[in-house]
Formats: C-alpha cells, sequence, structure tokens
C-alpha cells in the first residue's frame, strides 16, 4: 500500500499556474551570454540568493538549472564518513539515483542533494511548516537516500512542483504549447492520482475490517501528514494509510 502523504481530502482543483514562469519565449542572446557564466548548482544559488529569492531568477537562468546533468562518474563524489553502531561507513552521492528520481540535484559546492522541481515550484509553507530536506536545506544523509527520496516524492507538494517544473520546460520549450493542453494533462493526472488514493483508503478500511482493528487512535484528530509521525501511535488507519 503506498498512499504515502497523500490526504483523504486531497484538492481536485487544477494547480495555479503562474505565468511570470510559464509565459512564452525567451531571449536567445541573454541566454547564450548569461548563462555562459552561470553556475547551475543550487547550493550555491541559495546561499547568494537565498530560499526564497532563488525563485526570482530568469527564466533562463531556472531553465539551466533544471536541465543540468549530474557528473556520471561516481568517482568524482567526496566520500563522506557515517557512523553507524560502532562502525563508521563512507558513502557518497550516487549519480544511479537520479535515474529512478529525475528531479534529484546534486550541488557540488555543499555536497548536498536538492529537489529541483521542489525548489523553484513548491510553496513556501506547507500546512503551516516550513519545507526542509531537498528544498531549502541539502540532504545528505546519503545512507538512507532511497528511503527518504522515496518519501520526497510521494508529497502532494512535490507532485504539484513536478506538473509545474514540466509546464515551464514545456513552455519554455515550445511557447506555442496552449495552457489548455497543460490543464487537460493536470486534469487526467489528478484523476488518475485520486482515484489510486481512494482505492488505497478502501484497502486500508477492509483489511482493519477483516482484522477486526478499531480504525481510530488516540491522537488521531489533528494529523500533519508532513511529518512522519514517528514515536507516535496515531492509529490503525493513519499508521497503515502512512505505510
Amino acid at each position: 500500500m503506498s498512499t504515502g502523504n497523500h490526504q483523504a481530502g486531497t484538492s481536485s482543483q487544477f494547480p495555479q499556474i503562474d505565468s511570470s514562469l510559464v509565459e512564452c519565449g525567451h531571449d536567445e542572446t541573454s541566454l547564450q551570454i548569461g548563462v555562459e557564466q552561470f553556475e547551475p548548482d543550487i547550493g550555491k544559488l541559495i546561499e547568494l540568493h537565498g530560499c526564497a529569492n532563488i525563485k526570482q531568477l530568469s527564466r533562463d537562468e531556472i531553465y539551466c538549472v533544471l536541465k543540468s546533468e549530474p557528473d556520471v562518474h561516481p568517482e568524482s563524489y567526496p566520500r563522506t564518513c557515517s557512523h553507524q553502531s560502532t562502525r563508521s561507513l563512507f558513502r557518497q552521492f550516487q549519480p544511479s539515483w537520479v535515474k529512478k528520481h529525475p528531479w534529484l540535484h546534486y550541488s557540488r559546492h555543499v555536497d548536498g542533494a536538492y529537489c529541483r522541481a521542489c525548489v523553484f515550484f513548491a510553496p513556501d509553507q506547507v500546512s503551516g511548516h516550513t519545507l526542509g530536506h531537498f528544498v531549502t536545506t541539502p540532504f545528505t544523509a546519503w545512507i538512507k537516500m532511497s528511503e527518504k527520496a522515496n518519501l520526497h516524492a510521494k508529497n502532494d507538494y512535490h507532485q504539484s512542483a513536478i506538473t509545474r517544473m514540466t509546464e515551464f520546460i514545456a513552455r519554455y520549450e515550445d511557447p506555442s504549447v496552449s495552457i489548455g493542453t497543460l490543464l487537460n494533462s493536470e486534469s487526467s493526472r489528478i484523476i488518475e492520482g485520486n482515484t489510486k488514493v481512494i482505492e488505497s483508503l478502501m484497502k486500508v478500511v477492509i483489511v482493519c475490517g477483516k482484522q477486526g482493528l478499531a480504525l481510530r487512535g488516540h491522537r488521531d484528530d489533528n494529523v500533519d501528514w508532513t511529518d512522519e509521525g514517528y514515536g507516535r501511535n496515531e492509529g490503525n488507519f493513519i499508521e497503515l494509510v502512512r505505510f
């Protein structure tokens, strides 16, 4: 069961498209001249401009970051020590992770990973909480990358950011692409995603019913889906949905 951080009340409305990001046209001259000296490293850009201001970069610069590719040679990445129990393990960023999660962006400046979609297109806050790893701070715990990247990919705000990033790239590369076409594509994605969520929720209810398990927990009246909920028992239903 893989509903992850999907909420039972997932909105069926289209995400708002920022016309300043997806409006047509880019200046080929500025792209050739300006980007030549532009370093598409999110970690360095956040250090220079701040998390909020990085979204104010030019369309050419944002496109350059979104299309940047990581070095394919693993040996080119620095190795860091990770202490686990009584052992010290050395880990490093693996380019193969990008094949599974194309949204990953490696910052050599901070030796950490970001989500290129969420950095530019996710909201500043979700449910009153400021976004952290992969968005405003680099993820560096390489030993936990597979687990944490999978969890991040399940967030609703991430999936919405992926859609907006795709829209931005499509409009940048082909200004003739209509907003209506993009919205129809997003509508189909939302319907498909909501259907999968409902199916998963129904399966959880059926399993709990067959096993005679109570759905509610002691602290399930205000569930924060951006929090992984470690150390709390939020009831069989919520715990199975998280799983």
